[in-house]
């Protein structure tokens, strides 16, 4: 769609808007129809389903679109959806599965970004007990977990200790994680090629969770002082030398990935765009912060991901921040901008 002329490009966009509002419209009319008294029995539950289904095809659309800000609301009223249901158990195997992959990935994905604004979207975690790789998340969903504990480290931030050890536990989880070591579903249809390159991205996300780390013990040390026995800044030090990579090593490390492994068309590729922003948020090299928004602006073209846009935007006000003397930390900034972004 990317190398469409403009022309197409402005057709396809109204063809888009209107497809999404009937497509609303018909999911308003469907609920409407239903008995009240009945409407989540087994003799509906066919439409049920074909109704999650088409609200998750919706938020999918409005997420990956950019600049659509119902994707919030849609997101709590598909977990109502299946919460009325009885959860994911009563649903469709195969329907549970895409739901539930889409709904884990968008859950703790949202987080990371606005950590302030995730209250009403809580989903069951998962589907099945054993790793799976799943279609939105590849083998990278125990990763994407483990950023998600990394974005709560805001709440311990109160009481050093607890800091002290949840940091600790963190970091011997990304030592310690590897695809290698999992015992991992994989579905049928997954080449040897295919897995290949998702432990590929699962690698980006893991140096891109230190990135991550790191990047949110100094946004809580700018925002909370904390009440301690000798200087902050030995304490933070101390802090951030628990991680077994310091920030500019992961940085470089995920650099490397990207120069080794660029994103191309290969689907699995488009999982990449939280480690790209969050490197891209974190790096003071120009030669480096190039590259990731040349990857980013890839994604957008080959995947048709809009809201990289956004975040392409914010890195470079971030850089233009660093230039000026007057650096600020990217979640202040999102917050200052009143972008609710959305990096899947």
């Amino acid at each position: 769609m990317a190398n469409w002329p403009s022309s197409n490009q402005h057709e396809l966009r109204n063809a888009e808007i209107t497809y999404h509002g009937r497509t609303l419209s018909g999911v308003r009319n469907a609920l409407a129809k239903l008995p009240k008294q009945d409407m989540f029995s087994a003799s509906h539950m066919p439409l049920m389903e074909e109704i999650i289904l088409t609200v998750a095809s919706v938020c999918k659309y409005e997420a990956v679109r950019g600049n659509i800000k119902s994707w919030r609301g849609h997101l709590e009223a598909l977990q109502s959806l299946v919460d009325y249901c009885g959860g994911f158990k009563n649903l469709d195997a195969d329907i549970a599965d895409w739901v539930s992959g889409l709904a884990i990935y968008w859950l703790h994905i949202t987080k990371l970004t606005n950590p302030k604004s995730t209250a009403g979207l809580v989903f069951c975690d998962g589907f099945y007990d054993t790793p799976k790789v799943d279609l939105y998340l590849g083998c990278s969903e125990q990763l994407v977990k483990i950023c998600s504990r990394i974005s709560d480290l805001r709440i311990l931030a109160h009481s050093t200790a607890t800091l002290v050890q949840e940091v600790t536990e963190i970091n011997n989880l990304l030592v310690s994680w590897s695809c290698d070591e999992q015992d991992f579903i994989i579905p049928e249809g997954i080449s040897e090629a295919t897995f290949g390159r998702l432990k590929i991205i699962a690698d980006y996300y893991r140096y891109g969770a230190y990135i991550f780390l790191h990047s949110t013990l100094d946004g809580i040390s700018q925002s909370n002082p904390l009440e301690i026995q000798g200087s902050q800044s030995t304490f933070w030090d101390m802090i951030h030398s628990l991680v077994a990579f310091a920030k500019p090593v992961a940085l470089q490390h995920l650099v490397s990935l990207l120069r080794s492994f660029p994103p191309n068309s290969h689907p699995e590729f488009s999982g990449l765009v939280f480690p790209l922003f969050i490197a891209g948020c974190e790096c003071e090299d120009n030669e480096q912060l190039a590259l990731i928004l040349k990857s980013l602006h890839t994604l957008e073209v080959n995947f048709g991901i809009h809201n990289t846009k956004r975040a392409q935007e914010l890195l470079m006000i971030l850089s233009q921040l660093r230039c000026e003397g007057k650096p600020k930390h990217w979640l202040d900034l999102l917050e200052e901008l009143e972008w609710d972004l959305m990096l899947v």
